[in-house]
């Protein structure tokens, strides 16, 4: 019997007889001598075991598009709270006897003598006395009464409070898995931004086209005359024209491009969702984006109106109810773009008549309530108020009532939803 055996040099393998195992041969390719040992075969190499890969299920960027039940009765209903913040308002339409300019500098008079040679002393070496001069003679830079002296930046702090505040309370509405705390933050943080923004350039636009006409027809003339009516109708509300041009004014004026602003996230998570976002998803962004422009308004008012001559009541009415109502009106132009399609079923022709109403309900409702509480007609903006919040409740009880018997959008087991986590189109709003 033959047995195979190798050569150590050259690798060859022959065939040599058993009986010589273990004696001399001689490789006849090469001639290199070695003792014949046969070849012993190695056994092949078993293949490695497949590494297992953890694939992570890609869970939705945004999951706005979720329409989840609410997990509770209260986190449905806690947008109620919008409506407790009438509650200062409600306080200044029962109590009379608010201090005024009048008796708060009699008060100051009364109590430092002095401020009027301090003044005099001004004027003589002025001729003209701005505000900033107006407090440097009075002590403490306030009026007596005044929660903040002039030149502070107290009212930031506000400001701060009741935007942690608010974005709590919106974040707890209507369930965990409805957005994210980081998203409603970046929401009212550009809202705020862009808000302080267009303040800052609407009180420069003041200045400069203030007593200015221009004649022509390029662009740079419309530009001037948009800035000139946009910061006119801001400030209509508070000058002494009739209340319906007022009101109209800073309707199509100011009150236009702040619902603009504010809409702008809306708009951006409409074309951000793999899908339509849900009704709950568009409500708490609309309502962060209504607190980060109603803050960025209070620091505004703050700083132009209240620094060194308002009491705590100005501050907490802007701050609290100001806000709250931004919150609303954003909040019901989100819930509408939501009910719009399901209300245009069937009617398709009619669909940019219904978006164009559902969008100046708010904001007719935003000028009315401005023009009433800068023209101290405090029952008349806590009308306007409460009907914003009834506009915002029939939107946001209609849009649940709806998903309650059209259900399409929410997965009906456990295997769905953890498909959907995969696939987050599945659990869109259609």
């Amino acid at each position: 019997m033959e047995v195979t055996v190798r050569c150590p040099k050259c690798r060859r393998e022959l065939q040599a007889p058993e009986e010589a195992i273990g004696e001399k041969g001689t490789c006849p390719t090469c001639g290199k001598k070695f003792i014949l040992t046969p070849v012993v075969s190695e056994p092949e190499p078993a293949p490695e075991p497949a590494k297992k890969t953890h694939v992570k299920k890609k869970s939705a960027r945004y999951p706005e598009e979720y329409v989840p039940a609410s997990p509770s009765v209260w986190r449905h209903r806690l947008y109620g709270v919008l409506l407790l913040a009438l509650a200062p308002l409600v306080w200044d339409v029962t109590h009379t006897g608010h201090a005024d300019f009048n008796s708060q500098m009699a008060r100051s008079l009364a109590k430092h003598p002095e401020i009027v040679d301090r003044l005099t002393q001004i004027y003589q070496q002025k001729h003209v006395i701005r505000t900033r001069d107006f407090f440097s003679a009075i002590p403490e830079n306030r009026l007596e009464g005044a929660l903040l002296p002039y030149n502070t930046w107290g009212h930031w702090g506000i400001a701060a409070g009741a935007a942690v505040l608010f974005l709590a309370i919106v974040r707890l509405m209507f369930g965990p898995r409805v957005t994210r705390l980081l998203h409603l933050f970046w929401v009212a943080v550009f809202t705020a931004a862009v808000g302080l923004l267009f303040f800052v350039i609407l009180h420069y636009a003041t200045d400069w086209t203030e007593g200015y006409e221009m004649r022509g027809d390029g662009y740079i003339v419309m530009f001037f005359y948009l800035c000139k009516f946009i910061s006119f109708s801001y400030y209509a509300s508070t000058r002494h024209i009739d209340f319906t041009a007022s009101f109209l004014s800073f309707s199509i004026g100011a009150g236009l491009c702040q619902e603009l602003v504010k809409a702008l996230p809306l708009f951006f998570l409409y074309t951000a969702c793999v899908g339509k976002p849900g009704w709950r998803g568009l409500a708490l962004w609309g309502m962060a984006a209504g607190v980060g422009f109603g803050v960025a308004e209070g620091i505004n008012y703050s700083r132009e109106f209240y620094n060194g001559f308002s009491p705590a009541s100005d501050y907490v009415l802007r701050f609290v109810t100001g806000v709250a109502m931004q919150a609303t009106w954003t909040a019901s132009i989100g819930v509408a773009l939501f009910n719009h399609e399901r209300w245009t079923r069937g009617w398709s022709k009619h669909k940019g008549k219904l978006a164009v109403a559902l969008l100046l309900v708010p904001l007719l409702l935003h000028g009315l309530f401005a023009t009433y509480l800068n023209r101290g007609m405090e029952t008349g903006a806590l009308i306007s108020g409460a009907v914003s919040f009834l506009w915002l409740a029939f939107q946001i009880e209609w849009a649940n009532l709806v998903e309650v018997h059209d259900p399409v959008s929410e997965p009906t087991s456990d295997q769905e939803r953890t498909d959907a986590g995969a696939n987050p189109s599945s659990l869109l709003t259609r």
